[in-house]
């Protein structure tokens, strides 16, 4: 896979996945020797954003859309 990717692969962390699949990410990207870039919005996590609270639509818009924005913005 590293010698197809010209660009790191980005994953825009909620913190809501499972254990196991934060460690099959980091293993598959060391696996394939490919850099890895993992983005959390910094906003959204001093606020406390979660989808059971706040609700997916807030979660997914907080967290997701404007966390990859956000990495966009950082890592180019």
């Amino acid at each position: 896979l590293s010698r197809y990717a010209a660009f790191p692969l980005l994953h825009v962390d909620t913190g809501w996945k499972f254990r196991e699949m934060y460690e099959f990410r980091d293993r598959t990207a060391k696996a394939y020797g490919c850099e890895l870039l993992v983005h959390k919005n910094p906003e959204g996590v001093a606020m406390g954003i979660n989808p059971f609270v706040h609700g997916s639509a807030k979660h997914t818009d907080i967290m997701k859309t404007e966390g990859l924005k956000q990495a966009l913005n950082k890592y180019g």
